[in-house]
C-alpha cells in the first residue's frame, strides 16, 4: 500500500498539469463563477475516483483516463448539487460586492467554507485546485 501511495504522490504533480491547464481562464477575477466552480468542484469530486487503491496494482493512471473520467462524470451520479452550490456562492460574491449594505447583510459576514481533506497525492492536489478557486475567485 505504501509503494501504491508513494508513487501516487510522486506522479500526481507531473499528471496534474497538463490538467490543470483547463483552470487558466476561470484564474481571472470574474462575476460568473458557476463555470469554474463547477470545473473545479468535478475536479475535487472525480479525483478521488484516481485513487491508486481502485486500479489494478500495474495501471498506470494518465491525464487521458482523468479526462474519461469527467467526460462520463454525470453518467455516474446519482444526484448533482453543483447548480445549487454555484448559486449560493455566486450570492455570497455578489453580497459582498454591493457597495450600498447594511450592518446585518451578508455583506459584513466572513464567508468560511470548509473541505475535509482526506486525499493524497493526485486527489489531494484535486482538492486544492476547489480551495484554490474558493479563494482566488473572492468567495
Amino acid at each position: 500500500f505504501l509503494h501504491q501511495k508513494t508513487a501516487g504522490l510522486v506522479s500526481s504533480v507531473a499528471m496534474a498539469a497538463p490538467i490543470l491547464t483547463q483552470m487558466k481562464p476561470y484564474l481571472v477575477p470574474t462575476t460568473d463563477i458557476a463555470a469554474g466552480l463547477g470545473l473545479a468542484s468535478a475536479f475535487a469530486l472525480w479525483g478521488n475516483k484516481m485513487d491508486l487503491s481502485i486500479w489494478p496494482a500495474d495501471t498506470i493512471v494518465t491525464p487521458a483516463m482523468f479526462a474519461e473520467v469527467l467526460a462520463s462524470a454525470n453518467d455516474n451520479l446519482l444526484h448533482d448539487d453543483t447548480a445549487a452550490l454555484t448559486t449560493y456562492l455566486q450570492e455570497l460574491v455578489d453580497a459582498k460586492s454591493m457597495k450600498n449594505y447594511g450592518p446585518g447583510s451578508a455583506s459584513n459576514k466572513k464567508v468560511r467554507v470548509d473541505i475535509i481533506v482526506d486525499n493524497a497525492g493526485f486527489e489531494l492536489i484535486m482538492d486544492l485546485v476547489l480551495a484554490d478557486y474558493l479563494i482566488s475567485s473572492g468567495i
